[in-house]
């Protein structure tokens, strides 16, 4: 089965989620055909990383206007959308997370951000996820992570040994780490033998203020195939999508040729 993959990255407006999605659905008016069959794009593209004094005031209660807005793209283009990552007020809390949405605009996942990146105190400041998430798409089982999440190896085995045979990573990784950006995604790509697809932030457009993200993402989005090779990516221009056919036989085949699932030891790993 073969399918397309598009990963958009752009530069994020600080605290501003009108522009954000005037720029996503720019996007989609530019690349986005109709042979494109799944997009993704960065992490917390709505508001960027993070607004300091009023977060809470700006974050999108219970997710209604993001999720509105990524349906209807989702069902105007016929595609399906892992929506990067937004952040997502419930009651108090606030949360940095993912929906997902099928070609006819159903909402049919959620992921929490499970790891939050201890160097900016993303920890403190939003609540984590505890749950592992995987999900359907035109017959593909896919997973999704974000960011930090991204250097967690259980967590990917975690989605591989569901039967995702595709991970997605919305994220906002910064210049100096791109050199683990580049060696971790390979990394999980070929440790699991799925397809692995990053969208990230190109850096962060100021505010009136001209505050800026905690966080600015440096661009190389990148899809990663089953054997660790990367087969499309792009530099750190602040307006780009990555786009790449994949063919999930490729899974299969080298999951066999390998064998290496059947192979682990699990009551050997989790011994005291």
């Amino acid at each position: 089965m073969k399918k397309k993959l598009a990963m958009l990255q752009f530069k994020v407006a600080f605290a501003d989620r009108e522009r954000n999605m005037r720029t996503v659905e720019d996007m989609f008016k530019e690349y986005i055909t109709k042979d494109i069959d799944f997009v993704c794009m960065p992490e917390t593209w709505d508001l960027a990383f993070y607004p300091k004094q009023n977060l809470k005031e700006l974050a999108d209660r219970d997710g209604e206007t993001t999720k509105a807005f990524l349906s209807r793209l989702a069902a105007s283009y016929g595609v399906n959308i892992v929506g990067g990552s937004i952040i997502e007020r419930k009651g108090d809390a606030l949360h940095n997370t993912t929906y997902v949405f099928d070609r006819e605009g159903r909402n049919i996942a959620r992921y929490v951000k499970m790891h939050g990146a201890v160097t900016i105190g993303d920890n403190i400041r939003i609540v984590s996820g505890n749950e592992v998430v995987t999900f359907g798409l035109d017959g593909v089982t896919c997973g999704v992570i974000n960011c930090y999440d991204l250097r967690f190896p259980e967590l990917a085995r975690a989605i591989a040994l569901r039967g995702a045979q595709l991970m997605f990573i919305p994220t906002q990784w910064p210049m100096e780490r791109i050199g683990h950006w580049h060696i971790l995604t390979r990394a999980r790509a070929l440790e699991n033998l799925f397809y692995v697809a990053g969208a990230n932030a190109a850096g962060c457009e100021p505010n009136a203020a001209g505050e800026t993200g905690v966080i600015i993402g440096c661009g190389y989005s990148s899809i990663v195939d089953p054997w660790g090779t990367v087969i499309a990516s792009c530099n750190e221009e602040a307006k780009a999508a990555v786009i790449a056919e994949v063919d999930f036989a490729r899974v299969a085949e080298l999951r066999s040729f390998l064998g290496v699932f059947n192979a682990r030891k699990p009551d050997v790993y989790n011994k005291g």
